[in-house]
């Protein structure tokens, strides 16, 4: 899909390659900050986490994504948000649909589900829009954002639905 977007992330937040290079970078620094076992084990949980997240983007289409990993008050904080293609879509059942400033409407699902991450069942908060591509009915873009920190869900809700609001197409020709 060409269509050019631009989506707005806090600037706590790294712009990840999607070839997992700066990811890879980050978690080699977390570990040479780490000063004990107990953080390097936690360093690497958390960035393996973040590794396999990321190569799942890449591995369905993803088109941009970031996120965050930092210490909070019970570990750490980690939130991850992707943007993909969708092409063909017809069945949007479950989702409600959202005013987006500058781009129209969406239509969103969020909730909190189990899934395999690194070998393991984690809880993760979701929340899905997909947004209608001006002038090609049949194509979308899904922005997609995730953290473990389910007890943050509310938060994060919010967090989420400001990034999302951020979304803005692009004239091809001039980027803007």
């Amino acid at each position: 899909m060409p269509t050019a977007f631009a989506l707005v992330i806090p600037h706590s937040w790294s712009e990840y390659d999607l070839n997992g290079a700066h990811l890879a970078q980050a978690w080699a620094q977390a570990r040479r900050e780490a000063t004990t076992d107990g953080e390097r084990v936690a360093v690497d949980d958390a960035y393996g986490q973040a590794d396999e997240l990321l190569r799942a983007f890449a591995g369905r289409g993803a088109l941009a994504a970031a996120g965050l990993v930092e210490p909070h008050d019970e570990g750490l904080l980690m939130a991850f948000v992707a943007v993909f293609a969708l092409t063909d879509v017809d069945d949007l059942r479950g989702m409600s649909t959202v005013d987006l400033a500058g781009v129209g409407y969406g239509f969103r699902i969020s909730g909190t589900r189990t899934v395999p991450v690194a070998g393991a069942q984690v809880p993760l908060y979701s929340m899905s829009t997909a947004i209608p591509v001006p002038g090609r009915p049949s194509e979308m873009l899904l922005v997609t954002a995730v953290s473990p920190n389910v007890t943050e869900a509310t938060e994060l809700a919010g967090l989420f639905a400001t990034i999302t609001g951020t979304l803005r197409f692009l004239e091809p020709s001039t980027g803007r």
